[in-house]
């Protein structure tokens, strides 16, 4: 970058363009049984309207060796590309995915993203999804979860896998366990 400029009259346009965080997107877990840590969690508006909440974890165990040999197995003695056959596996230990949920717009698309973060913590907490004390706090643990990082660090189970849309297409299918360990309450040093 030039820093030679020579200085005129000119507005900066961009104030705090420099503490801009850069976002990356993370893949998505592909299917399989997964173990993974919560690094953070975010909440956002999307440009279609509507909400995104975005789950960013690091994956410690994945059962992507055993269906690696299996898929070598059955591919013995015919060509394949391992960069395309491992597109089909489960993602690796110490990579990065995450676990993303629309909230669109409209009672319906609200209803089945609000849906999907209720289920969530229920399936976390071990607790009853109908449980009048977990109504009572379900809005504030995932509020906590967003804007405090209060499950940063925990450790959770999930096994996903594909279902057909209506529109014929792929949805991947996140059935969450009870939490292994507790968050740690730090956050992610990468979330500034």
């Amino acid at each position: 970058m030039n820093t030679n400029m020579k200085p005129f009259a000119i507005t900066n346009l961009f104030p705090g363009l420099r503490d801009a965080k850069v976002v990356t997107k993370t893949p998505y877990l592909r299917p399989g049984k997964y173990e993974v840590q919560v690094r953070r969690a975010s909440y956002f508006p999307v440009l279609a309207g509507g909400h995104g909440f975005v789950l960013e974890f690091n994956i410690l165990k994945s059962n992507y060796e055993d269906k690696l040999t299996e898929a070598l197995k059955a591919l013995t003695g015919q060509p394949y590309k391992l960069e395309e056959l491992n597109k089909t596996l489960p993602n690796k230990v110490d990579t990065i995915a995450s676990w993303y949920v629309a909230i669109k717009p409209g009672v319906q698309g609200q209803q089945l993203g609000w849906g999907n973060l209720k289920q969530f913590a229920a399936d976390i907490t071990s607790t009853d999804v109908d449980s009048p004390d977990f109504l009572a706090e379900v809005e504030m643990f995932i509020s906590q979860i967003v804007q405090l990082g209060a499950l940063n660090g925990a450790v959770l189970p999930v096994e996903t896998f594909y279902t057909k849309t209506k529109a014929g297409g792929d949805f991947t299918r996140h059935v969450w366990g009870s939490m292994i360990s507790g968050p740690t309450g730090v956050a992610d040093p990468a979330q500034g």
